[in-house]
């Protein structure tokens, strides 16, 4: 997976949020444990948004 510098920041400052590493939360994402519709824009960054 390709990612831009800016969207692992927005990753990485979300995981740390979240208390789970950036792993674990691509994890999360994946398997439907996290709704992004319901994460706050500004930790993931507007390229990851749309």
């Amino acid at each position: 997976m390709g990612l831009t510098q800016t969207s692992v920041e927005g990753l990485d400052r979300l995981a740390q949020k979240l208390g789970v590493s950036r792993s674990q939360l691509i994890e999360m994402i994946g398997r439907g444990e996290i709704s992004l519709s319901n994460v706050d824009k500004q930790f993931l960054g507007e390229s990851l948004i749309g």
